[in-house]
């Protein structure tokens, strides 16, 4: 096929097609709030959105939170500045979305498609190690 292959036109209908298969209307629903609150830097309202255990990823690490109080304790350092300037800058046609979830920017959030978590957020790497390990 090579230069020959053919794309969709608009290739935001194709990935939004593809996401729909697996999350539903529900997170193109949920989207919008979950941007309201990182806007409002909404630490409790973000914390709905979760899906626990969250992983955290930091570097070839991770641990894991359990509950919505070791979110909270963490989230100003889960959700800086850079993370949700880079959060507020991702429109739907920008995501990546595949059988696992969405995901926004280069894996920085993950929203899965797992039923212990299904359209919340289940990964978030801000390329910091917040532990100092």
């Amino acid at each position: 096929l090579g230069s020959q292959a053919q794309t969709h036109p608009d290739s935001s209908w194709y990935y939004k097609s593809y996401a729909v298969n697996y999350a539903g209307e529900g997170f193109f629903d949920m989207y919008p709030k979950f941007l309201s609150f990182v806007r409002q830097n909404d630490s409790i309202g973000i914390s709905t959105l979760i899906g626990y255990p969250l992983r955290i990823v930091y570097g070839k690490h991770h641990k894991f939170l359990y509950n919505r109080r070791d979110f909270l304790r963490y989230y100003h350092l889960l959700f800086d500045e850079r993370m949700r300037d880079l959060i507020l800058s991702s429109t739907t046609d920008k995501l990546f979305y595949n059988w696992k979830g969405v995901m926004i920017g280069d894996g920085q959030i993950w929203f899965l498609f797992q039923p212990n978590c299904y359209n919340k957020i289940g990964t978030i790497d801000n390329g910091d190690d917040i532990w100092g390990q």
